[in-house]
């Protein structure tokens, strides 16, 4: 209990370079790294360390590959860095991993176009892991016959690592190495601000928000309002935090530039924090935002619901996240976009799927029937002798997405028994059994 009064009275009443909110991965491998680099860092976390990582955690050290899909390739760089820094580090605890990658007909990205991403995506990590593959269906059926192959045209197959140990344990380590290095360290602790007094520019954060579009709105595409709350700018002091003021003798220090505290029969002394240690008062915080540079600030905006959206989607609306400090730019606004399911359509990839009940004489004579559609009712044949789960493909009738490609819309048979109510009906069905006498069920013998 002495060590920890005294880690938060070091909190309290000490000046550091770095403060890291969180004691997760990334928390504990910052504050390492920083504190045996001769930085001054304080490591707190409203929790327990590593508290949540165990349970929440997949155990993937990956490079960023998603963020391929947006373009974010330096992002990508600096995590596959990362990445191959912690293997390199710790050989025995985190291993290289090869990932299964099928490719559905009818997804929005060609298969060809995901290969020679995972081939970037490679690239970017320095050639550091194994070899991407291209992968056809023969060979994945041989290799990873668990896989279902159903409506997949091939897949491709990369690397990445993973953690073997205990993640929490793991992190911990990474904590015990900044303490080691004088880091303090503290949990169940809550930072109440931080002032920032220069460097260089720091993009804005990103906000994050999600909403439920219809499925009709999903596929066609259309527009939305929201409401995004947001750090701006202070107007009054431009962001600075500060306005000049008549050169005065420091309030806090009364112009000697130096701060004393009592501590028991103790007494620390250490420069004063708002005048520099100067003693002399040349600018003062700004009233209007208490020198904490930006404001909150509340705006709509409308978004474009690009058509072809699916479950799960993303949407950048780009500079409208929190302001940046020191010049940096804003950062953006991240939608993610919910699609409830369809009362009849399923959707796979950029095909829909729909279940249509048939009577067994249409089934057996064949019919003309009419099915739902994107586009209004359609007109199927359906052939005679068709059996029930028989699908049917009608060419570009499914969803269209951004490339312009448009799915299919793939028809499944389910066959419906009529109700015999009447003898006359019984009668010929009995009739019809006597003619047809063929064994359904000779396959089973």
């Amino acid at each position: 209990m002495k060590l920890r009064a005294t880690t938060i009275d070091r909190l309290a009443q000490g000046t550091f370079d770095v403060l890291v909110l969180g004691g997760g991965i990334n928390g504990a491998v910052a504050a390492a790294a920083l504190s045996a680099r001769g930085a001054k860092v304080a490591l707190i976390d409203r929790g327990d360390f590593a508290g949540a990582t165990s349970q929440e955690s997949s155990n993937l050290a990956w490079g960023g590959i998603k963020y391929m899909e947006t373009f974010e390739l330096t992002l990508v760089r600096k995590l596959c860095k990362s990445r191959n820094r912690l293997i390199r580090s710790y050989p025995s605890t985190v291993q290289e991993i090869r990932f299964y990658a099928a490719h559905p007909r009818g997804l929005r990205h060609g298969l060809w176009k995901l290969v020679l991403g995972a081939w970037l995506y490679w690239l970017i990590g320095s050639c550091f892991t194994r070899i991407p593959r291209l992968l056809s269906r023969r060979t994945i059926a041989r290799e990873e016959p668990i896989i279902r192959l159903d409506g997949c045209d091939g897949g491709f197959e990369y690397s990445d690592a993973y953690l073997h140990d205990n993640d929490a344990r793991f992190v911990w380590g990474f904590i015990r190495g900044a303490l080691d290095h004088g880091c303090a360290a503290a949990n169940y602790v809550e930072s109440l601000g931080a002032r920032r007094e220069d460097g260089d520019a720091e993009r804005g954060a990103d906000l994050h928000q999600a909403i439920s579009v219809s499925f009709d709105e999903a596929i066609r595409g259309g527009q939305r309002a929201i409401t995004v709350t947001r750090q701006e700018h202070c107007g009054a002091c431009r962001g600075t935090g500060r306005l000049h003021v008549n050169e005065s003798a420091c309030p806090q220090c009364h112009g000697s530039g130096i701060v004393k505290s009592a501590r028991g029969h103790m007494v620390f002394s250490k420069p004063c924090a708002p005048c520099g240690g100067s003693g002399r008062q040349r600018q003062a915080p700004c009233p209007a935002c208490n020198g904490q540079r930006v404001h909150m600030q509340t705006e709509p905006l409308t978004i474009a619901v690009p058509p072809g959206l699916a479950d799960g989607a993303r949407i950048r609306v780009p500079g409208k996240g929190h302001a940046g400090r020191n010049g940096g730019e804003a950062g953006d606004v991240y939608v993610t976009v919910h699609v409830p399911a369809h009362a009849i359509f399923r959707r796979e990839g950029d095909d829909l799927h729909l279940t249509v009940p048939v009577a067994v004489h249409e089934a057996a004579l064949g019919a003309k029937i009419e099915v739902p559609s994107l586009d209004g009712p359609l007109r199927l044949r359906v052939p005679p002798g068709t059996q029930a789960g028989q699908r049917f493909r009608l060419r570009e009738r499914g969803v269209a997405s951004r490339d312009g490609h448009r799915g299919d819309l793939v028809v499944e048979v389910r066959l419906v028994l009529p109700k015999l109510l009447d003898e006359r009906s019984k009668e010929l069905l009995r009739e019809f059994g006597r003619i047809n006498a063929e064994d359904v069920r000779k396959e089973l013998t």
